[in-house]
């Protein structure tokens, strides 16, 4: 492209310019061939997720993150169903998603994966052994393969009376070959769900959830559980005698390979946990056990009942959400606003007011196109005053109004009669049918306030609610978690922009991508009502991130 000589070229942008223009690339596997092209861009590439780090760390510690929700594709692709208590697993650009519940009481063992880059659901077609369809089960990656241990699913319709199934297998699924491969190993924990897994070195660490002692017996664990990797075996690993209570569904984070913290849980519903504890795998005491330690909460701006919120691990922060119960006003959903548009909707009846003066009409700009289906234009509304008056003087009890008089003196029909003094002795007729209806209805009206005095006052019509049941991010601040044994819940700031927060969503998956955090399904209801969430699981997939810059 040249113009008057003068070839523009990309390359003759300054770096602002160029680096300004790459930040708004794919984090992913976009902005990694775009550092392919040459030095330069390779420099500018580096600069451009430095900032970005920057900004989403900024843009977490001051609560100033954009929601944004992907669409979904037609119906006519194939794309993931709707689902909660699922397994969830980011690797490299992708994020991967197995099982979880419906709302029809029954659970999946579909693995689905999410192309960070296109925002596009794939199903691999995978071979091997097939895990049991289930949920609320463990899923880590370890070397290219993911790790799926336990779970649980709905029991059998027939018979009746029967317990929940939990599950104790050990599965890996191979990125690159797409195989379920099931690990069998000489000693395993019992059946479990509802548990938390980490991997710290060439063992994955197990700690808590709901364990099955007999047939239909189950009870919470706080017990510890090592599968070792390169033995291909299970053992108990002993600990403190200070230790967690027994729980389910809690949060943990690794901090390295020989630290780990386990944030909130819950026993039995209402009993829920907000503590924090931490755990030493460093073994330096003679028993070789590791050593638990309670951490010290500070901050009244923790969520409320953590146990159903997914958590992940941004830097020195861990970032959770859940129903905002500290704010009084909510922002309104981004998907609730419209565009302009050129159709009028009219006030109900009961809005218009009548004692004081009409609006002024604004005259429209004639539109002399005949046909307005293909430009834009105003349909002209059809006269059908004449039907109407002829309809009500056959049926004088159709279409009246509530018992009040200044309703009537409202009614266009009036108003009509008086404008086309057509047919004069059919319209006299007509005016006094009117006038003998409006008599009758005055002293029913003044029949019903002497017998009725409250029925004098204004009945009060409630005001829609400006506020909605939003989520709101929730920050744990645990720098000084290893040096002071504390953390500490971030109070929440009011951001320069509105973030348009979804609906309040439990029992989600959360990951951390490139700089990014990614939402998928879950139930939009709360946790209160969790036993009655027919037709409430969702699908809808979700990005947070910071506020885009300007040049």
């Amino acid at each position: 492209m040249s113009t008057q000589g003068d070839e523009c070229l990309l390359d003759r942008l300054p770096d602002e310019v160029l680096e300004f223009i790459l930040s708004n690339v794919s984090p992913y596997l976009e902005l990694q061939n775009c550092s392919l092209v040459c030095k330069r861009w390779r420099e500018l590439v580096k600069s451009v997720r430095r900032r970005i780090k920057y900004n989403f760390m900024q843009a977490i510690v001051e609560f100033n993150t954009r929601w944004i929700e992907i669409p979904e594709v037609h119906h006519y692709v194939l794309t993931i169903a709707k689902r909660h208590s699922h397994s969830a697993c980011c690797h490299e650009n992708s994020m991967y998603i197995f099982g979880g519940c419906t709302s029809t009481s029954s659970t999946y063992n579909d693995l689905w994966k999410l192309d960070l880059t296109k925002r596009l659901w794939v199903r691999p077609l995978t071979m091997g052994t097939y895990p049991t369809p289930k949920a609320c089960a463990s899923m880590v990656c370890y070397k290219g393969k993911l790790i799926l241990y336990g779970g649980w699913s709905f029991p059998s319709p027939y018979p009746l009376h029967q317990a929940y199934t939990l599950f104790n297998e050990l599965h890996e699924y191979c990125i690159d070959t797409n195989r379920w491969t099931a690990l069998n190993t000489m000693t395993a924990p019992p059946s479990i769900a509802g548990h938390s897994a980490t991997i710290h070195g060439s063992k994955m660490v197990v700690f808590g959830g709901m364990q099955k002692v007999s047939q239909s017996n189950f009870e919470r664990s706080n017990r510890v559980w090592v599968y070792d990797f390169e033995t291909n075996d299970w053992y108990h690993q002993p600990t403190s005698e200070i230790k967690p209570k027994p729980r389910f569904g809690h949060t943990q984070i690794k901090l390295s390979d020989t630290h780990l913290l386990i944030i909130g849980g819950g026993r039995q519903y209402p009993v829920v946990f907000d503590d924090v504890w931490l755990l030493d795998m460093s073994c330096e005491n003679p028993k070789k056990e590791w050593v638990w330690s309670q951490i010290e909460v500070i901050g009244k701006y923790l969520p409320n009942k953590a146990w159903c919120n997914s958590s992940v691990k941004v830097g020195h922060y861990v970032v959770t959400f859940a129903e905002n119960i500290h704010a009084t006003t909510l922002p309104i959903s981004k998907k609730n606003f419209k565009l302009g548009s050129n159709i009028w909707v009219p006030p109900r009846e009961d809005e218009i007011p009548v004692d004081g003066p009409a609006p002024k009409r604004v005259p429209m700009a004639r539109d002399r196109d005949v046909n307005v289906n293909g430009r834009r234009g105003v349909l002209q509304r059809r006269n059908i005053s004449s039907s109407s008056e002829e309809s009500d003087a056959e049926n004088p009890t159709l279409n009246q109004p509530r018992p009040s008089i200044s309703n009537l003196h409202a009614r266009p029909g009036v108003s009509a009669i008086a404008q086309n003094p057509s047919r004069p002795q059919a319209q006299h007729n007509r005016l006094r049918n009117r006038e003998r209806q409006m008599e009758t209805l005055r002293r029913m009206e003044a029949l019903y306030k002497n017998k009725n005095p409250s029925a004098r006052k204004p009945v009060e019509v409630p005001k829609p609610k400006s506020t909605r049941n939003t989520m709101a991010m929730y920050v744990l601040d645990i720098s000084e978690v290893l040096t002071h044994k504390r953390a500490t819940w971030l109070p929440p700031k009011v951001p320069s922009e509105p973030s348009y927060a979804p609906e309040s969503t439990v029992l989600y998956s959360l990951v951390l991508g490139m700089n990014e955090l990614i939402m998928f399904g879950g139930v939009e209801k709360d946790d209160q009502e969790l036993n009655n969430y027919e037709n409430t699981a969702c699908s809808h997939l979700r990005i947070v991130s910071a506020p885009k810059d300007i040049i």
